[in-house]
């Protein structure tokens, strides 16, 4: 005859019901991590201040323009010897 054993737990938890939902909860917060970031990722003070000094993949949130693709750059007021449209103090650019 067998006796009666109740398992281990702590709060009406086993160990076999901890291990089932501890793997369904890291996949949880593993696609809840990686959602943030990359819904996040195209805010310029995230991306900056904390995806940028990631040390494997900072180069990847790095958002400069080329050169050449820099209109602003090709015709500001400076460049072309104008007045700055803008006013002195608007804010939006700096002439």
């Amino acid at each position: 005859m067998s006796r009666y054993s109740v398992p281990l737990h702590f709060k009406g938890l086993t160990i076999p019901t901890v291990m089932k939902y501890s793997g369904l909860a890291t996949g949880f917060g593993v696609s809840l991590g990686l959602f943030a970031v990359f819904f996040f990722g195209e805010v310029p003070r995230v991306r900056e201040d904390i995806l940028m000094k990631v040390p494997v993949i900072g180069n990847y949130w790095e958002r400069s323009i080329p050169e050449q693709d820099n209109l602003w750059g090709v015709f500001s007021p400076q460049v072309l010897g104008e007045a700055c449209p803008f006013g002195s103090g608007s804010g939006m650019a700096s002439c």
